[in-house]
Order: structure tokens, then sequence, then C-alpha cells
């Protein structure tokens, strides 16, 4: 049954349940999008960040080539679970120092091959490394989104069970919708349905909202007074009417037998002439 066929109340009740249904797929999809983009953009501002920081710790290990003190300071980045690489090169593009968590991470030994070589990573920066204006490196940071993957899909659940629970409490206010918008409908319906079954104007609209049902209602009802004013006035008439009827039909009998009688008199004189 498509929806135009079906009672206005149902429709009314279709169409309030479908805009639930709409506003909340839209704020979940949009919540989700949101986070996943504001948890990617968040990522590779830490990867920026973590870049500009690795530079100033490398510029002395750099310009005074002491890759042992560069290792010790690189060290300190080694824990951070999603950096898969780190690339540090001298200014004239030769390899420095490398950290890599497997051999399809190498660092290439030019620093002109680090972009190409590295394209698959879904977070990487290369920043320069300066000293008071001059270039004395360079370090590239490579990432991996592992573990934000698994963040969007925990949230995407949190967000699934906010939207299950969204839709619970939508449902209770669309019951609640539902009463206060239809039930001044099915109490006119009601009314409606017995004036026509019933032919009675007694009944009147118990609708008190102040809205434009509770307008209809009061212009119903206004309708039915003077409906059952108009009926009143028909009936006083139609006794009038009748009472009328009955009077002159009483002065109409008592006139034919006034001229019964006369005629009667008239007929007996003639037939019996009196005596002189």
């Amino acid at each position: 049954m498509t929806i135009e066929k079906k009672s206005l109340i149902t429709k009314i009740n279709s169409i309030i349940h479908r805009l639930i249904w709409i506003i909340i797929l839209l704020c979940g999809s949009f919540f989700i999008g949101f986070n996943s983009y504001e948890t990617w953009k968040n990522r590779s501002h830490e990867v920026n960040l973590l870049s500009n920081v690795l530079a100033d710790a490398m510029i002395d290990p750099l310009i005074f080539d002491r890759k042992s003190e560069g290792a010790a300071r690189l060290k300190k980045f080694l824990d951070i679970p999603y950096i898969d690489n780190v690339c540090l090169y001298y200014s004239f593009g030769s390899l420095f120092l490398d950290y890599h968590k497997s051999n399809s991470l190498r660092c290439p030994d030019d620093i002109n091959l680090v972009r190409s070589h590295f394209s698959d990573l879904p977070f990487s920066n290369l920043a320069s490394i300066d000293k008071a204006g001059s270039n004395v490196g360079y370090v590239f940071i490579g990432a991996n989104s592992h573990d934000i993957k698994a963040i969007i899909t925990t949230n995407a659940f949190i967000i699934l069970g906010f939207i299950l629970a969204t839709l619970g409490l939508g449902t209770l206010i669309s019951r609640k919708l539902e009463h206060i918008i239809l039930s001044p409908l099915i109490s006119l319906k009601s009314v409606v349905t017995h004036i026509t079954q019933e032919n009675d104007c007694s009944h009147r609209v118990n609708i008190e909202t102040d809205d434009e049902i509770g307008d209809l209602a009061m212009a119903f009802n206004r309708m039915l007074d003077i409906i059952s004013e108009g009926d009143a006035a028909l009936r006083d008439l139609n006794l009038a009417l009748e009472d009328k009827v009955h009077e002159r039909t009483e002065d109409l009998e008592y006139a034919l037998k006034v001229k019964e009688d006369f005629l009667s008199n008239m007929s007996h004189e003639i037939r019996t002439p009196s005596m002189e």
C-alpha cells in the first residue's frame, strides 16, 4: 500500500518516523565522517610536528657529523607505534641515519628518491633542518594508519550505539508527537463519524489545544451549533406551520359545516313553503 492510499493519521505517523530516521542517519553519517576526518587530520598534524621536533634535535649531530649522538636522540622517537621509518639526510642529499620497521621501509640513499619510494605510506612529511637560516639537512618521517583505523572503527561503533539509542528515544518522541498531533484528529474523526452515522449534531469535539487543530475544532463546533440552531428553528417553523394548517383546517371545516347547515335550511324552506 502506497502512502497516498493510507489514512491521514497513518500518513502523519509514517512521515514522522521517516523524518526521525532521516535525521538520525544524516547526523550519524556526519559524525562518523567528521570523526574520521578529524582523526586523520590530527595524525597528519602529529607527523608534521614530530618532523619539526626531530629536525631541531638533529641540528648538532648533522653539523658535526656525529651519527652516534644522532642515533641516541633518534631512539626517543622510536617508541611511537605509528612511526614506520625515519630518514635523516645531509644538506647535500646523502643518507645520514635511518630507522625502519621492515626492510621494505629502508630509506633510499638519495633524498630525491624518498618521496617516490614511500608514496604508499598514508602519512609522511619531509622537513628541512635549518640553523640560522642555513640548511644543514633533511628529515623524513613515514607513519602508518593502523591505529587510526582501529580508532575510527571504535568511534563508529560508539556512534552506532548512539544512533540505536537515539532511535529508541526517537520512537518515544514519535509516540509523544503522535499523541499531540494525532489524538485531536482522532477525536475530530470520531465525532464526525458519530454525526454521520447517527445523524446527531449534539456531540462536540473536545479539543482545547492552542493551535490550528484547536482552531479547526472550535470552528467545527461552531458549525455544529449553527446547524443545531437551524434545525431547532426549522422544527419550530414546522410546528408553527402545522398549527396554522390545523387552525385553517378547523376554520375550513367550520365554514363548510355552516354552509351545509345554511343550504340544508334553505332546501327545507323551499320544499315546505310557509302557510299564510
